[in-house]
């Protein structure tokens, strides 16, 4: 049975790549107020580098999952 919270092997993350993913994730709450659409899109990219890196259930995943649910959730309410 596979390990979903442990390191995907399929593609390797490098250290620039999650650097970058977490300058993203910054981004994207900065982003909260003035741009929820661009923030979500922002989100889901450094969800991908996070899960692909650490896995889906790791909680390094934690923070990023929280916010792009909370902005999904939001966007449904202001629909």
């Amino acid at each position: 049975m596979a390990d979903v919270a442990g390191p995907s092997t399929a593609e390797p993350v490098t250290a620039e790549e999650l650097e970058e993913a977490t300058a993203t994730f910054l981004e994207a709450l900065a982003l909260r107020d003035d741009d929820p659409a661009k923030a979500v899109e922002l989100l889901a990219q450094v969800l991908e580098t996070r899960t692909r890196h650490y896995g889906e259930s790791a909680p390094e995943c934690a923070d990023a999952y929280f916010y792009y649910g909370q902005m999904l959730f939001e966007q449904a309410q202001a629909q």
